[in-house]
């Protein structure tokens, strides 16, 4: 299986449970229960750091793993039932930890065969402890995600890693810094949303970034710096009636808001295109940078909507590549749906046979020069969307939905990002039901089935999450 890159920064612990009574009366079965603890936490340390501790029975054994937790900056909690042990021995721990909690529910032994007896019984019999542990921690209100399967499994351990991405996804949204250039756009209102509203539901900081800002930058930068950066494009886009200096005023661009984006520690922007006039030197869209942000990781939203790009961002921390995306026009007929938007698209989920072409963008919405963009369509595969909106009572909910990119070759007739997906049921069904949920009309996408994951997501921020 995939390891994931992403986790060298975060530590999960990992405890397994047994009880006081066994090891008083069966000295022999914790030696036995130590050992398949150690076969689990080599399949976890395959993909987090792990701090593990088992077979553990008693109050004085789980002060000071969670202690040790706390000291680590853990960010997560896997707990097994190497056998049976009653719930309240744990549960007060549980209570005051303030991290993920995940139940892996599992055992040594995958078949009861004619030869089972009193040993692989009492090696095997931690089912009904996971009862009782789960049975507590949903009266007490106490959240937790449960898996249950043989260790082996590999759709188990899938589960298991899905949690994991999910933890550390939601770690780093917290941990975000997101900026914001030209505000919203006029009237739009359904992902509009006050930064300090963004900040209490989702953890994402929000940073003004002024115009005047980004001119500044824009006068230092060097000239042999910009041509590099169009010979890059030169030699991975195709150019189709591409002015030179259009490129080189796109690339300018570029290179101030990548200088702020590091000095600000930013990892996402949302840009509002009316904020780019022909003032002198703000003078074009950045359409050709932002499909780059994405393509090495960030978050972006069209419009200033910051909470769309807060939804691209969490889903580039649970896969490594997402897209901003909109619903453009359906087709009836056919049961599809024209994905668009003015210019920008992540570059790096593009079709591999077909080049990616780098053109004008004639911004007929402002008065500005033309732009640099990116004109290609997404290569086919299983995907999923992701909406981010608002709900009553200040709150947050998610939408999800897979979907299927469809093998279409690029419409001659139109320049920007665009492709078409297939949804579940009709057009016409979706589309009533993404409306009814409050979907707003930016959204997030990327490829994979990634449903169980978002749901996990949800699950840990305390986010009410449907599926359409």
């Amino acid at each position: 299986m995939k390891k994931l890159s992403q986790c060298e920064n975060f530590t999960f612990g990992l405890l397994g449970l047994t009880s006081e009574l066994y090891r008083k009366r069966i000295p022999p079965l914790m030696d036995k229960l130590a050992e398949f603890q150690s076969t689990l936490k080599a399949i976890l340390g395959e993909h987090c750091n792990v701090i593990s501790y088992g077979p553990a029975c008693s109050t004085g054994e789980l002060e000071r793993f969670f202690s040790n937790l706390e000291e680590e900056k853990a960010v997560g909690l896997v707990i097994v039932l190497l056998s049976y042990s009653p719930s309240l021995l744990v549960a007060p721990f549980l209570k005051k930890f303030d991290k993920p909690i995940f139940i892996w529910n599992t055992q040594k032994i995958k078949e009861i065969t004619p030869e089972f007896g009193s040993d692989e019984l009492m090696e095997n019999h931690g089912i009904h402890g996971v009862q009782d542990l789960a049975s507590v921690l949903l009266r007490e209100g106490i959240p937790f995600i449960l898996a249950t399967g043989h260790y082996e499994d590999e759709g188990l351990q899938i589960q298991v890693i899905d949690w994991i991405k999910a933890v550390i996804a939601v770690e780093r949204l917290r941990n975000s810094r997101i900026g914001q250039l030209g505000g919203f756009f006029p009237m739009m209102g359904d992902f509009y949303i006050q930064p300090a509203e963004l900040k209490s539901r989702l953890g994402v900081e929000v940073i003004e970034i002024l115009p005047t800002e980004v001119a500044s930058y824009m006068q230092g930068i060097e000239e042999p710096d910009v041509k590099k950066v169009m010979e890059d494009d030169l030699n991975k886009f195709k150019p189709e009636n591409l002015n030179p200096e259009t490129h080189k005023l796109s690339v300018r661009l570029e290179l101030a808001l990548r200088k702020y984006i590091i000095e600000k520690n930013l990892q996402g922007i949302a840009v509002n295109f009316l904020a780019f006039d022909k003032t002198y030197p703000l003078e074009t869209v950045p359409f050709l940078a932002v499909s780059k942000f994405l393509a090495e990781g960030m978050g972006y939203g069209g419009e200033g909507d910051i909470l769309t790009a807060s939804s691209v961002l969490l889903l580039q921390y649970l896969t490594g590549e997402a897209n901003f995306v909109e619903m453009f026009t359906a087709d009836f007929t056919n049961d599809v749906i024209l994905m668009n938007h003015m210019g920008e698209g992540n570059p790096n989920m593009a079709r591999q046979d077909l080049p990616i072409i780098i053109k004008e963008n004639p911004l007929i919405f402002n008065e500005c020069k033309p732009a640099a963009m990116l004109s290609f369509t997404l290569r086919p595969g299983s995907a999923t969307l992701l909406n981010f909106t608002q709900i009553p009572k200040e709150n947050i909910k998610m939408i999800t939905s897979k979907i299927e990119v469809l093998d279409r070759p690029p419409l001659k007739k139109i320049d920007s990002p665009h492709f078409f997906i297939k949804v579940n049921g009709t057009v016409s069904e979706f589309l009533t039901k993404y409306s009814m949920e409050g979907g707003t009309h930016h959204l997030a996408m990327c490829y994979g089935d990634q449903r169980r994951a978002i749901k996990m997501v949800a699950k840990i921020m305390n986010i009410e999450c449907v599926e359409i």
